[in-house]
């Protein structure tokens, strides 16, 4: 099957034909203008098993409008030919309270009269999904506390969806529907129905078969691997279910030590290369653990304001009030961390938040 990758840094690999079985996966940790979601772009991570269950995989990582809409596109030309449909969207969604939308990575805070540039209409996806054969299936991960007010009309989450007739709405944290996505959604012949009462993680709306199957026809039993002699062997499903269990730790705390325990377990891994790649990417970040630390402390825009003034109130020009750290912010910040004795990083720790009264 194909897998059409987009993102931030990737383009699209391919021109899709019409597809048998069709999924879409959009996943966004990081946002520009608005608070970051932990383990967004886990269900993205998980898009693997979906092509390797049959389905042709659109996927987009922390993407942008633009990049978005082009996945969209793409969706759009071969979901009219779909057998089977699976849609997974993961991060922040606004609602007023009977429509919803998901905002991609460069949405700032939503305008009710100017809804579309920046976020993707659920009900709009979920009326091309009922177009599918058989029943489609929506996932929607979303963060435990989306209860924020973005004005008066609007406020952050999932509204009462008016879900058509044929698709299937699950919804659960990002944790949730990440480890879904991983296990009983792609189980060969597992009863959908009977999978989410079993997950405590995972609600059901709309419609939910009995007996709705995602993945009809049963994979063979255990999976081809090479060993390190250049030998081909079949590793029994237990063996493959605990590598990619312990790959999905490794995954979640992301850090190089964990990648080389990896690694040392799996040398020869399914996701051998994966963490050869994210140790290599987190050695090229020397400021990835300061850049982590400051994502964690959720700041909004109001409050980045804030910084940004009082920085500019002590003489160090950030180059704008805008609420967004650019390289004049970054400039201006480090100068006073050398001033305060502060380490020269460019984030805002916990402790600095501390001294200027975030915290």
């Amino acid at each position: 099957m194909r897998k059409l990758l987009l993102g931030t840094a990737f383009g699209l690999i391919a021109s899709a034909s019409a597809a048998q079985d069709l999924a879409l996966v959009m996943g966004t940790s990081i946002y520009e203008d608005l608070r970051n979601v932990t383990l967004g772009t886990g269900a993205s991570s998980q898009s693997d098993h979906l092509e390797r269950a049959g389905f042709d995989v659109i996927t987009t990582v922390g993407a942008s409008a633009s990049v978005a809409h082009r996945a969209l596109t793409g969706f759009l030309r071969e979901a009219p030919d779909a057998e089977r449909i699976v849609v997974v969207l993961s991060g922040r969604f606004v609602t007023d309270g009977t429509r919803t939308w998901y905002l991609t990575a460069d949405a700032d805070e939503a305008d009710y009269f100017n809804l579309g540039r920046t976020e993707i209409s659920v009900d709009s996806l979920m009326h091309v999904m009922s177009s599918a054969r058989r029943p489609a299936v929506l996932m929607l991960a979303t963060p435990r506390s989306d209860d924020r007010a973005h004005d008066t009309w609007l406020r952050e989450g999932v509204g009462t969806l008016n879900i058509p007739q044929g698709v299937t709405v699950l919804q659960g944290t990002p944790q949730a529907v990440t480890q879904f996505m991983a296990d009983e959604l792609v189980e060969p012949g597992a009863e959908l129905a009977r999978s989410v009462a079993a997950d405590d993680g995972i609600t059901a709306q709309g419609t939910v078969p009995r007996r709705l199957v995602v993945v009809g026809e049963a994979r063979p039993r255990g999976i081809i691997v090479t060993d390190p002699d250049g030998q081909q062997v079949r590793v029994p499903n237990q063996a493959a279910a605990d590598e990619r269990n312990f790959w999905n730790r490794t995954r979640s705390q992301d850090t190089i030590v964990q990648y080389r325990r990896y690694l040392d377990q799996y040398p020869r891994g399914s996701f051998a290369s994966d963490a050869r790649a994210r140790i290599a990417a987190i050695v090229a970040e020397p400021g990835r653990v300061a850049r982590l630390a400051e994502e964690a402390l959720g700041l909004d825009r109001t409050q980045r304001r804030g910084i940004q003034r009082s920085l500019n109130v002590l003489n160090y020009n950030t180059r704008g009030v805008d609420g967004i750290f650019g390289s004049g912010t970054r400039n201006a910040l480090t100068n006073w961390q050398q001033q305060q004795g502060f380490p020269q990083t460019g984030y805002v720790s916990r402790n600095i938040a501390r001294v200027i009264g975030l915290v």
